[in-house]
């Protein structure tokens, strides 16, 4: 599991849709418009994987929000079962800021499996049992110094967002 904390305006989703457009396979949750409570993110990870993957997103519909062990036992051992050549990565941008333990566990429940390469990001990932996922080898952190954009990146960002920039500020940026 990757983890990215970096403040508003750092660059984090860009950089996760540049690292999406080269890692091939991924799942992209963007998390910016989704109530943050735990049912409505297992509704988004289910919409964003059933196009394409539906026979994992019905699996998912039928198990219902895994907020306890049983249903989370399940969810990896069937995970388990689907082990890919390749894990997909699945990214949750713009992770909320609160205590979601049920959510935690998911997301450690995901990391354990061999199909996914799990990212978060988010402003503040202070809420989340960080430092033990690092301590147990679970997790490493990208802190918002590690987000470094060319000119070129900036100039793109801007056209991206609908907003003239020209290359002379660009290269100020």
């Amino acid at each position: 599991m990757l983890l990215i904390e970096a403040p508003l305006g750092s660059g984090k989703t860009t950089a996760l849709l540049r690292f999406c457009a080269d890692a091939g396979e991924h799942i992209l949750i963007r998390l910016q418009h989704v109530p943050p409570n735990p049912p409505k993110i297992w509704d988004s990870i289910i919409a964003s994987l059933g196009d394409r993957y539906p026979d994992v997103a019905v699996f998912l519909r039928a198990l219902g929000y895994p907020d306890d062990e049983m249903r989370l036992a399940l969810l990896e051992n069937y995970l388990r079962e689907r082990h890919r050549s390749q894990p997909l990565f699945i990214v949750f941008d713009d992770y909320p800021a609160l205590s979601l333990p049920s959510m935690d566990r998911l997301l450690e429940s995901l990391a354990h499996t061999k199909m996914f390469h799990v990212i978060v990001s988010g402003e503040d990932l202070s809420y989340l049992p960080a430092d033990l996922w690092v301590e147990e080898g679970l997790a490493r952190w990208m802190p918002a110094a590690a987000f470094l954009f060319s000119s070129t990146d900036v100039y793109e960002y801007f056209q991206q967002a609908g907003t003239a920039i020209t290359e002379t500020r660009a290269n100020t940026i």
